[in-house]
């Protein structure tokens, strides 16, 4: 958890602006519970508050002859994204031999399938009939609900 308050002359008319690892909260906690001595559950579940972008607040376009346009993007960094959150759980199944020990995992990551925000983008809708011009940000999810399986060996 940290605030990060940067300040430059020649940026943002020299006002202070919270910088890109202006993360105010980052959460996580694990757990974990034998269910036998040799199964083990475990569980993930991570929060993490969204950083701050600086995106376009309007703009003006003049499609006469050739295109002009201004765009307005207000304060540097002035937009906080969504935040971050999932939820990720496990199985084990543990067995000794006599020379190494072995294990078969199941998981689950994102298990309540959360749309986190991997990347935003700025789609431009244009209309040069009214001569106006209008954007959207956009959030892309990148995983949904990805199981696994794993076989592991110590030595």
């Amino acid at each position: 958890m940290a605030w990060s308050i940067r300040q430059f002359p020649d940026l943002n008319e020299g006002k202070p602006f919270y910088s890109r690892q202006d993360r105010r909260h980052d959460f996580e906690m694990v757990t974990t519970y034998f269910l036998k001595p040799r199964i083990k559950l475990s569980a993930n579940w991570i929060y993490t508050s969204g950083n701050p972008i600086t995106a376009p607040l309007s703009s003006f376009v003049s499609f006469k002859n050739d295109r002009i346009g201004l765009v307005d993007y207000g304060t540097m960094n002035a937009y906080r994204t969504k935040a971050v959150h999932r939820l990720d759980v496990g199985i084990q199944f543990h067995r000794k031999r006599k020379h190494f020990e072995r294990y078969w995992e199941i998981g689950v990551y994102n298990s309540y399938n959360r749309q986190n925000p991997f990347y935003y983008s700025v789609e431009t809708i244009e209309n040069p009939q009214q001569n106006t011009v209008k954007y959207e940000l956009r959030s892309r999810a990148l995983f949904p609900i990805v199981p696994s399986v794993s076989y592991n060996v110590k030595w």
